[in-house]
């Protein structure tokens, strides 16, 4: 699962705290015999290859590896790492998470446009994102076996992950209203619904 780790030149790509030295020893550490250092390996995965919903440069890096993880019957904790890897699928740039709110020239009166739009003007989305979507098509078939997990929680979160892919979402979408119909739980029924709707609105 992680023979091709050291192929990375983890030097190269950054993070939320700078360069990625520490991403192969954590992706390591999530096959440990020791719970602790699995659970210390994902919480700092979840800090800075995933940041409070933004993704880098080394987190494109990082994704195949994951799935791989996440995909193999000897990885223990697939049930934590799911989340991991359905947030990261679901993520955003700097741009995107910190300047959602729009801002109004004051003497104008003028939506600012924000510095990463200049980017868009290309491209649909940013080019970290694009790629985050791009490998996380991977996980689209485990995701959606996890739509059925016995865990509510880890019913949403596959479905936070499968809300942003939209190239399949003509399978995603039957999947996700079989889901929701088959949910017992009101709130969780909530949470599925309301990712359903970004999936058919990032489609359109």
């Amino acid at each position: 699962m992680l023979d091709e780790l050291d192929s990375v030149d983890w030097s190269a790509v950054s993070h939320a705290y700078g360069a990625a030295l520490d991403v192969p020893g954590q992706l390591r550490a999530l096959l440990s015999t020791d719970e602790a250092e699995r659970d210390s390996a994902r919480l700092a995965l979840f800090s800075n290859i995933w940041n409070r919903g933004m993704v880098y440069p080394a987190t494109i890096q990082a994704l195949p590896f994951l799935i791989d993880l996440l995909e193999h019957d000897a990885t223990p904790d697939r049930r934590g790492l799911v989340g991991l890897v359905a947030f990261i699928m679901s993520g955003e740039e700097h741009c995107e998470v910190h300047e959602a709110t729009q801002r109004l020239d004051p003497i104008s009166g003028v939506p600012i446009i924000p510095a990463c739009d200049i980017d868009r003007r290309l491209s649909d989305t940013s080019p970290v994102v694009a790629a985050i979507r791009r490998i996380g098509a991977r996980a689209v078939p485990t995701l959606l076996r996890y739509l059925k997990h016995s865990d509510s929680d880890a019913r949403v979160v596959a479905a936070i992950g499968l809300s942003s892919q939209y190239s399949s979402a003509d399978v995603i979408a039957p999947a996700l209203r079989a889901a929701i119909a088959a949910e017992t739980c009101v709130a969780t029924r909530k949470y599925l619904a309301m990712e359903l709707a970004k999936l058919e609105e990032g489609r359109a």
